[in-house]
């Protein structure tokens, strides 16, 4: 789930002229104790203040061959955009795509 996210992550930066990264500072994967959902903080690289994005997706939203689905992917991508865009000045927004 690590490896998908980081694949989805570097199609956005390339696509995107981004420098997006899980944080180095957070756990890669953030488990939730009340659910199974997977949390990843994702930031800029290079960025300054530091801008974060906590990112809440399923696991189930996951296939077998570790990829994400569709629907959950679409939506990642949208977001990440969204905060990234030059519009939005927040310094930290909360997204759960496991909705």
């Amino acid at each position: 789930m690590v490896e998908a996210m980081d694949a989805l992550l570097a199609e956005l930066n390339a696509a995107h002229h981004l420098d997006i990264e899980r944080h180095p500072a957070w756990s890669p994967i953030i488990l939730d104790a009340a659910s199974v959902n997977i949390g990843y903080k994702l930031h800029r690289k290079q960025a300054s203040p530091d801008r974060v994005i906590s990112l809440v997706v399923h696991p189930l939203d996951f296939g077998r061959g570790g990829q994400l689905n569709r629907k959950s992917r679409a939506r990642i991508v949208a977001e990440v955009t969204k905060f990234w865009d030059g519009k939005n000045s927040e310094h930290h927004t909360f997204v759960d795509v496991s909705s």
